[in-house]
């Protein structure tokens, strides 16, 4: 079912779904208290030092022969033996506090050791924790039935949240469920319409701004996709593939979407809903593509779009359905590329779109529907190329209020003269 290490098994008896399986707990696990030991070793510091302190004082004193006792009990001692006597008392001081230094740190290292060891073993417990819940929901996606499918969807989701260091993983399994084919048996496409449009509504809740999911690969090519809605998503991961993908059902809905990733494809899909919506929607990525897309439906529109990434390619693309919109749309990235495109549904509008990039070709373009308009539309880059493209209108109409560099459309061709 994925591209990833671990395939869900497709179990040939029924299951029923598993209870929601208790979060584990994350996180470091404490280490023992070390204040106590370290309160031990300042005060054995500090004792020490008063200690050798203590005796210098009384050293010097006896020395001076200040000392409170009668002149011939008097200890008399040689000024060099008193100043080695002093150095000894304190060197025997420094020594004792240095070995209950070392005697404590070593209980230090111990413990921390034992720590590190109770976490480790604490986190052991938490990856197998979850490990056997990706296999129970793999599990459940790969059932026979609905409902057991449907559970194992909300599983690998609440997992995903839960399992951030394998949360790509468990994105690639729903993702893998949506590239199955649909089955062939038309009474069973239903509750498979079902599971992928619940998958979708799960991407979607997971992609709004600031999403934990919104920086992840998405890896939909060849996906079977009913009324997707990802109104409002964030594609911000390296890649973001939708090449082959087939999108059906009433709406497909991409409407106010960002893609920021480095790469987007929808090379060779095929939106076959009765709407394909991309109002809003901005590419900000550095390579945008609808090369051989085809746009069957009703209508599709990209109407008040961005595209601002360098490169989009909309090239061999088809637009067969009745309503095609690219209104206010704005090209804004280095290169903007139709050619070869076909618009052949009854209304193609490009009106008040902005071609500000530095290159936008239109070659070899087809507009043979009943009406195609590029009103008040903006050519203002680098170079604009209409060259051996077909029109069924005349240029005033079809280009009315536009501006248009004066050589643009000298290799373009309109059925209807002026």
């Amino acid at each position: 079912m994925t591209d990833g290490p671990i395939t869900p098994p497709h179990p040939k008896g029924g299951m029923v779904p598993a209870q929601p399986a208790a979060k584990p707990e994350r996180g470091r696990v404490k280490h023992p208290r070390l204040w106590g030991v370290l309160g031990w070793a300042a005060t054995a510091v500090i004792l020490g030092l008063i200690v050798a302190a203590v005796l210098t004082i009384v050293l010097w004193l006896m020395f001076r022969g200040v000392w409170p006792w009668h002149d011939s009990d008097r200890l008399k001692v040689e000024g060099i033996d008193l100043l080695k006597l002093a150095l000894s008392v304190v060197a025997g001081a420094g020594g004792a506090v240095a070995l209950t230094v070392s005697v404590l740190k070593q209980r230090i290292l111990e413990r921390d050791a034992e720590g590190q060891r109770a976490e480790a073993a604490a986190q052991r417990e938490v990856d197998a924790a979850f490990r056997s819940r990706y296999g129970e929901a793999a599990t459940q996606l790969g059932s026979d039935r609905a409902a057991v499918q449907l559970a194992g969807v909300y599983a690998m989701a609440n997992l995903a949240d839960d399992w951030p260091e394998q949360r790509q993983q468990c994105v690639d399994v729903l993702c893998g469920f949506l590239r199955l084919p649909p089955p062939a048996d038309e009474a069973l496409r239903a509750a498979d319409a079902k599971i992928r449009t619940t998958i979708g509504a799960v991407l979607r809740d997971h992609l709004q701004e600031g999403g934990a999911w919104c920086g992840l690969d998405f890896n939909l090519i060849g996906a079977y996709l009913v009324d997707l809605n990802l109104i409002g998503a964030r594609f911000t991961g390296r890649n973001t593939f939708f090449t082959g993908a087939q999108f059906t059902g009433e709406v497909t809905s991409f409407a106010e979407a960002r893609f920021a990733s480095e790469r987007t494809s929808f090379v060779e899909a095929r939106f076959t809903g009765e709407v394909t919506w991309f109002v809003g929607a901005e590419f900000t990525g550095e390579n945008t593509s609808f090369v051989w897309a085809e746009f069957t439906g009703k209508t599709t529109s990209f109407a008040e779009a961005r595209f601002t990434g360098e490169n989009t390619w909309f090239d061999e693309a088809e637009f067969t359905g009745e309503n095609t919109w690219f209104d206010e749309a704005r090209f804004t990235g280095k290169t903007t590329s139709f050619a070869e495109a076909r618009f052949t549904g009854e209304h193609t509008t490009f009106d008040e779109a902005r071609f500000t990039g530095e290159h936008t070709s239109f070659d070899e373009a087809r507009f043979t529907g009943e009406n195609t308009s590029f009103d008040e539309a903006r050519f203002t880059g680098k170079t604009t190329s209409f060259d051996e493209a077909q029109f069924t209108g005349n240029r005033e109409r079809v280009f009315k209020g536009a501006v248009v560099p004066q050589n643009a459309l000298n290799g373009a061709h309109f059925a209807v003269e002026p």
